[in-house]
């Protein structure tokens, strides 16, 4: 509620991720402009009844906001959150507490295996601290470019197969099938 009451008290787009669909809570004009500019192809919708929360809790966020904004945001409204910069004005927002490597351990905890023991795949900023712990971490080819020095090797796009050929390299499976 914070985090959307902020931003479109100063106009900054705001997109929230669920399970089926990103659900565009403010902005979905410069929203469009921006998936044109950068040739995003995911799919959105424009929510402006911003209630989609009150029935499922989202797994993250996206806004378009100066940095300054985002860190004012922080300090004065809510310092649960953590955003994570893909470019000067554009952040990913998840909880603090919860992130893919808490989501990792998890699993490898159910499933009995070790971090060690594990791939993973990411190409955001939000993806460093489980590739840093994870056995082998591959970076996606249009990723941050921080993740360039921590990763083992770098992959092409999904669309392009990135996934199937990081574990084709690493010997994990015999072929790409389509």
């Amino acid at each position: 509620e914070k985090l959307t009451e902020f931003c479109v008290k100063h106009d900054y787009v705001l997109l929230w991720k669920y399970s089926d669909k990103n659900y565009v809570y403010h902005g979905v004009d410069r929203m469009i402009e921006i998936h044109e500019r950068l040739q995003i192809n995911e799919p959105f919708v424009n929510f402006e009844t911003r209630d989609k929360h009150h029935s499922e809790l989202p797994f993250g966020a996206v806004v378009y906001a100066p940095q300054k904004e985002v860190d004012r945001y922080v300090e004065e409204y809510d310092d649960s959150l953590v955003f994570f910069a893909w470019t000067d004005d554009c952040f990913d927002v998840s909880l603090k507490a919860v992130s893919k490597l808490t989501g990792l351990e998890q699993l490898l905890k159910k499933i009995d295996l070790q971090m060690d023991e594990c791939i993973a795949f990411g190409d955001g900023a939000n993806d460093v601290e489980m590739l840093e712990k994870a056995g082998i971490s591959v970076a996606m080819k249009e990723c941050h470019p921080s993740l360039l020095d921590i990763c083992d090797y770098h992959t092409d796009d999904c669309l392009e197969d990135g996934i199937a050929k990081g574990l084709l390299y690493y010997q994990l499976i015999d072929e790409i099938r389509r």
